[in-house]
């Protein structure tokens, strides 16, 4: 097996963990908007959500095609937590 060599990250660019984690158990990875971990553009974030969101609906849930043609409104979104 080849070497490979690593270069050293400062802690800045380190993601810290405290516990070991099987991803083989993983279904579903969520994102927590808080600029922890990264910066987001969030309109162009929340309008590809909402195209995701939409086919999801179509193809996963029956809904009807024709809501292909909602728009999304920046302006309608309103935030708030409710389980994080």
């Amino acid at each position: 097996m080849a070497m490979t060599q690593t270069t050293a990250l400062g802690a800045e660019n380190r993601v810290f963990v405290n516990r070991t984690l099987n991803f083989n158990n993983i279904k579903l990875l969520g994102f927590d908007m808080d600029y922890t971990l990264a910066t987001y553009n969030v309109p162009v974030f929340e309008e590809k959500a909402f195209e995701i969101v939409v086919e999801k609906l179509i193809k996963g849930k029956g809904y009807p095609p024709e809501i292909r043609s909602l728009e999304f409104d920046p302006n309608f979104v309103i935030r708030g937590l409710i389980i994080d």
